[in-house]
């Protein structure tokens, strides 16, 4: 055990990963680290941390079929979780642009394709022997779903053994967490998120880069 604690404490990691729930959580690590190597629900939607058991339960089939047409993420209505096409996410929500059904179909095959590649990336990076942290931000809907978090990093524990798994809450609720941390399960706090339409705001950068700092993520350089 204690070389384990060792280990983890000198640890530096060659992939920092979202889960979601949304895109702020990547936005801060680019800007963080400088750049950001996409992952699979790293600009995803993810409607609920069930939503990600689910996932994470049958990856095979996660964006196979019952696939919303983009308003402006597709939603796999199965798993509960969106994805970006490549059509701008602007124009899809523009009513003075249409698009063809031959554009659209043409996008969504794309996208299916797109994340087959993702999901399979996903698998691989989690599998290897390289070191890697996971985080996921906890929607306002499960921060009453607390033994859903040890099942989350359980099933994680399925696809890798060298991980670290730190999940993002905002601080009035830090509390209660904490107290079902595990040996690689951290939880973390912020003073608020952003707003879900502005998740791209920096608005509270000093409490998410000392949480990176914590865990020794390596800061990127201008």
């Amino acid at each position: 055990m204690n070389n384990l604690f060792s280990f983890f404490k000198k640890i530096k990691f060659q992939n920092v990963i979202s889960l979601g729930y949304n895109c702020e959580v990547s936005f801060y690590i680019q800007r963080y680290c400088k750049n950001l190597n996409s992952s699979l629900f790293s600009w995803a939607y993810v409607f609920s941390v069930e939503s990600l058991l689910g996932a994470l339960s049958d990856l095979d089939n996660l964006f196979t079929k019952n696939i919303s047409k983009p308003t402006p993420l597709y939603k796999d209505n199965d798993f509960n979780i969106a994805f970006h096409g490549n059509l701008p996410d602007l124009d899809l929500i523009n009513p003075d642009i249409t698009f063809s059904d031959e554009v659209l179909e043409n996008d969504r095959k794309n996208t299916i394709e797109k994340i087959a590649y993702l999901k399979e990336k996903f698998k691989e990076v989690l599998s290897s022997k390289e070191n890697k942290i996971l985080f996921y931000k906890v929607r306002e809907n499960d921060i009453d779903k607390k033994e859903d978090f040890i099942k989350l990093y359980n099933k994680l524990k399925e696809y890798s053994n060298n991980f670290k798994l730190v999940v993002i809450v905002e601080k009035e609720f830090l509390k209660d967490f904490k107290k079902i941390e595990q040996e690689r399960l951290y939880f973390r706090g912020v003073e608020k998120f952003n707003p879900e339409n502005h998740s791209d705001y920096n608005t509270y950068e000093k409490d998410w880069y000392k949480i990176f700092k914590e865990f020794k993520i390596k800061k990127g350089k201008n």
